[in-house]
């Protein structure tokens, strides 16, 4: 053994004086701590879980489990337990059925969850009887069930667990007081729900049983581990209340009373498997006449030789979960776990209610490492002209990235007072700030955008440790930022980088005169990159004929950089710039339409086409073109910019109120209504005009409807079936539109980000 496995580990400190004398007579009985322990073949059951070739390794089993494991203690009475007997069956769906499967039982999906359900199990209402392929049912499951094994009561989640949750499982051990079992059993199972994670908890069914140290069982997915230590850790003086402070041996403790374990990868007890390992352990020392010193040598080996970690006996071997980097710590105090806020309105308490959802279920599908989280999210690429989807890890960015996600969670956070979405964003901040980004300089999908919005977003949690690892990230990046870039805007290039480098400059006054000096630097290089002609200024990219107009990728985005610089460096080379790239775009304008064209190569290739083909979406056309002129108006306070802005105002306005807008029917942020939505939202509060946030109302209204009909969020991947957790084509942007519908107090802070005249 190295140095550090002689060090003896707690629990065998706190068993092993009960473990002497130990001996062997010469009839080879194994005597420990006064229990004797005879070399007789017994006859076991097949279920067993105490075996052994050896009998006295599976009678020592027995004991060190009743004793040291589990602290089963006997009593002369006895009666049943609380008996979860009020609980209504749960129901999910709908549930499009794939395939039928006999007898009667059906492969059937919703959203990304395919699973069998079998006959009984699920409920339907049409013709033919039985439902076919396409057919869609609604899935009824027990809510508690005592069939499993009449020894105990069972309770299930009402979330649905999906085939990684099965993959790997770990429990929580409670050491229920009788008393108090009912309140320790609702308040797991309401809070789990709360918290989106599937889950199975168990209790004895009768009264003698639970005076063990592991009564109460909740089995959750390794994935959420992470989630479940949050949810005990603010709660803990609730707990403290209910449980005894017992522990079953080797598990983790948590809290008095409380403890954690991974399931073994085999079929085998936790408690059992161990107990085998040190029985093992035990009687080698006692055959080989060890000294008492040595005896913890001969238990080492034995837990290696079955394959149990030495240094965390809670654990399986491997860790593909990061189980062995999670952290606990209790709430020392009360800390609020439901916002107080109450809405003005039915429709802004049911948008904040879903928002809330949303963001539930973004921490529950949070997959964690140590202190950093991210997400697998759907994402769609070219293959041979055709779009197909496929899934990864997020990066970091602001775009479809773990940024993106805090940016909603943040502002959620303060809307309820859900501690538990403070403390996902700021790991997903911690993601972003350690994970590389292919490019330094973008706003939406780069490293600039990354540090400036991390950076504001860490300063809102008040987390001073993560506001300076973001602030050195931001001194570090100033100094090695490339001097131009081929990128020219917002989205990408170097409008995007000076709304970043001038936030920057807001939130690190210590390094403001080196931020503002690359801002200037990328703004003088904007008008060098332009190309410029009679009608304005423009920036074909790719070798394209043409710039677009447009707040994304077009001149739009590039006008609020030029008066952003001269609202903080007056001069005249930046409103020159400024008129000459709206010139442009105002050469482009269709009156009839109220917006302005695509300038793709395939619609226009001169000055002299007149394309009629026009984007209704942030990203391109009115929608975002409006957020910009809402911005200058703010900046320079030329009415000229509100005249404008109204009319594309009036252009969503109008294409909202369509059957089927031009926008589609996704509920994305970057080019779905609920984004036109939240620019509207905007306006409401830039221009103090209600007419704005009604027709966003009315949008959300029929977003939520078909929701509750059972419709999932519909992504931006355009592709069925794509469903993506991040902000501009994700969920994240749904629940952040709905979260500012809901208070119109949280600024808008992503489709234009970094512009203070708007907040």
């Amino acid at each position: 053994m190295s140095a550090a496995e002689n060090e003896n580990p707690p629990w065998w400190l706190a068993i092993c004086d009960t473990l002497t004398p130990m001996s062997c007579t010469d009839d080879g009985t194994f005597v420990i701590g006064g229990a004797r322990f005879e070399n007789h073949v017994r006859t076991a059951a097949l279920d067993d879980p105490f075996h052994d070739p050896d009998p006295r390794v599976a009678a020592l089993q027995r004991h060190l489990y009743h004793v040291h494991y589990a602290r089963i203690e006997s009593v002369d009475a006895d009666s049943p337990t609380w008996q979860a007997d009020d609980l209504p069956p749960l129901r999910s769906g709908p549930w499009r059925v794939l395939e039928q499967l006999a007898p009667g039982a059906l492969v059937a999906q919703r959203d990304m969850l395919v699973r069998r359900l079998e006959a009984g199990e699920y409920l339907y209402d049409g013709v033919p009887a039985r439902p076919i392929r396409g057919s869609v049912v609604m899935r009824q499951r027990a809510r508690a069930s005592r069939v499993l094994d009449p020894s105990f009561q069972y309770l299930f989640g009402e979330t649905e667990a999906d085939a990684q949750s099965d993959a790997a499982t770990v429990r929580y051990y409670f050491a229920a007081r009788v008393e108090h079992l009912e309140a320790l059993v609702r308040w797991l199972t309401s809070r789990l729900d709360a918290a989106c994670v599937p889950f199975q908890l168990k209790y004895p069914a009768q009264q003698s049983d639970l005076l063990r140290s592991d009564a109460v069982v909740l089995y959750v997915g390794a994935r959420y581990a992470a989630l479940v230590h949050r949810v005990i850790a603010q709660h803990a003086r609730s707990l403290r209340r209910w449980v005894r402070a017992v522990a079953p041996l080797w598990a983790l403790q948590l809290l008095p009373g409380v403890a954690f374990a991974q399931d073994p990868a085999s079929d085998d007890s936790f408690g059992g498997s161990r107990c085998r390992a040190l029985a093992r352990g035990l009687l080698n020392a006692a055959t080989s006449a060890a000294e008492p010193a040595s005896v913890i040598a001969h238990v080492h080996d034995a837990f290696v030789d079955a394959g149990i970690d030495w240094d965390f006996p809670h654990l399986e071997q491997g860790d593909p979960f990061g189980l062995r980097a999670l952290r606990f710590e209790a709430a020392d105090g009360h800390r609020t776990s439901r916002g107080t806020l109450t809405s003005a309105t039915t429709l802004e308490s049911t948008a904040l209610e879903h928002a809330a959802r949303i963001g539930r279920q973004l921490c529950a599908n949070a997959l964690w490492h140590g202190d950093r989280c991210t997400w697998i999210t759907d994402d769609v690429e070219d293959v041979d002209g055709r779009q197909v989807l496929f899934a990864r890890t997020m990066n970091g960015n602001l775009y479809d990235g773990t940024l993106g996600i805090a940016s909603f969670l943040v502002p959620l956070a303060a809307a309820t007072g859900e501690t538990i979405f403070a403390d996902v964003a700021a790991a997903a901040l911690r993601h972003a700030l350690h994970h590389p980004a292919a490019n330094e300089a973008s706003l939406y999908e780069g490293r600039l955008g990354i540090v400036a919005g991390g950076l504001t977003l860490a300063k809102a949690l008040g987390d001073a440790k993560l506001v300076h690892d973001y602030g050195e990230e931001a001194a570090r990046l100033i100094a090695t930022l490339p001097e131009a870039t081929v990128d020219a805007d917002l989205m990408h290039g170097m409008a995007g980088a000076v709304l970043c480098l001038l936030q920057i400059a807001r939130d690190l006054p210590q390094h403001a005169a080196a931020a503002i000096d690359v801002a200037r630097r990328y703004g003088r290089a904007l008008c060098a990159l332009a190309q410029r002609s009679s009608h304005g200024w423009h920036w074909p990219a790719n070798g394209a004929p043409l710039g677009l107009s447009g707040l994304s990728h077009g001149n739009a985005g590039i006008a609020v950089a030029f008066a952003e610089l001269e609202r903080i460096d007056p001069d005249a080379t930046w409103r020159d710039a400024l008129n000459t790239t709206l010139a442009y775009e105002k050469y482009w304008f269709l009156p009839a339409q109220g917006n302005w064209p695509y300038l793709f190569a395939e619609d226009a290739q001169s000055f002299d086409d007149r394309p009629q083909s026009c984007g209704m979406a942030w990203c391109h056309g009115a929608p975002g073109i409006a957020l910009s002129r809402l911005a200058l108006w703010r900046i320079t306070r030329d009415a000229t910019f509100l005249e404008s802005a109204t009319t594309a105002l009036q252009t969503i306005v109008a294409d909202l109120s369509r059957s089927v807008p031009a926008a589609g029917t996704n509920d994305s942020l970057c080019h779905g209504p609920l984004g036109n939505a939240d620019i509207l939202l905007t306006a409401a509060h830039v221009m103090d005009d209600t007419q704005w946030r009604d027709v966003a109302a009315r949008t959300a209204c029929d977003a939520i409807a078909r929701h509750e009909a059972g419709s999932a969020w519909e992504s931006g991947l355009g592709i069925a079936n794509g469903i993506s957790d991040g902000l501009m084509l994700g969920v994240a942007g749904t629940g952040y539109f709905l979260l500012r519908l809901a208070q119109p107090t949280v600024p808008m802070a992503v489709l234009l980000p970094f512009v203070p005249a708007l907040v």
